[in-house]
């Protein structure tokens, strides 16, 4: 499953309509599997940038995935729709699509006047070009120390606005980088514990099959 956050920030001048100054440029942050052992939900586990965003933002702390695996819950985020209304029912590199890729948020965001670019990773379509992104980076690899720079970099030069900037990271996804001796003060992190609710809904079914 995807974790994503966005960030608004001031659109430049355009020409594109009256009042466009005042739309918002827009940042899609999202990476693989990250799920809620994050700092900004309570675990340990350092993520100084991500904890100053949720700072000076919104965390949502009763958000749920729309779907139970990668390609249907981005699909999800960036539809409005579940995975059986858009037809994303499995991974987009085993051979599922969108119905239509006009439901993708982008192009109801061009009818806008905005410029749609992605850095990395997206795994909503096989190939990012039947997305329809105005702009593809296509930076060196799809993990952060190649895709973060791209970003950047687009943001430095970005002329007139407003753009939706789509940023994707690889991470955390498997296959894990190798440890170096900087990642040995990150090594107390506990593994995710099973939710004690299990127990508690096989007394409810005992209970509940048991007055039966």
């Amino acid at each position: 499953m995807a974790g994503g956050a966005g960030s608004l920030l001031p659109a430049q001048a355009t020409a594109v309509s009256p009042g466009a100054n005042s739309r918002p440029n827009i940042v899609y942050l999202h990476s693989h599997d990250s799920g809620r052992y994050l700092r900004p939900y309570g675990p340990a586990v350092p993520t100084p940038n991500l904890q100053r965003l949720a700072g000076e933002g919104i965390l949502f702390r009763q958000a749920f995935s729309g779907a139970p695996t990668c390609s249907p819950s981005r699909a999800a985020l960036l539809t409005g729709q579940s995975a059986h209304a858009s037809g994303m029912l499995g991974l987009a590199h085993r051979g599922f699509s969108l119905n239509d890729y006009n439901q993708h948020m982008i192009h109801t965001l061009h009818a806008a006047g905005y410029r749609s670019v992605l850095a990395g990773i997206q795994h909503v379509a096989d190939k990012p070009e039947k997305i329809g992104y105005k702009e593809l980076l296509r930076p060196a690899s799809m993990r952060a120390a190649d895709v973060a720079p791209a970003a950047e970099q687009f943001l430095s030069r970005t002329g007139s606005g407003p753009f939706f900037l789509d940023v994707g990271f690889f991470e955390t996804h498997r296959e894990y980088p190798q440890p170096t001796a900087a990642d040995a003060a990150l090594w107390f992190c506990r593994v995710p514990r099973p939710a004690h609710r299990t127990l508690n809904l096989c007394s409810f079914h005992q209970k509940t099959v048991a007055a039966l």
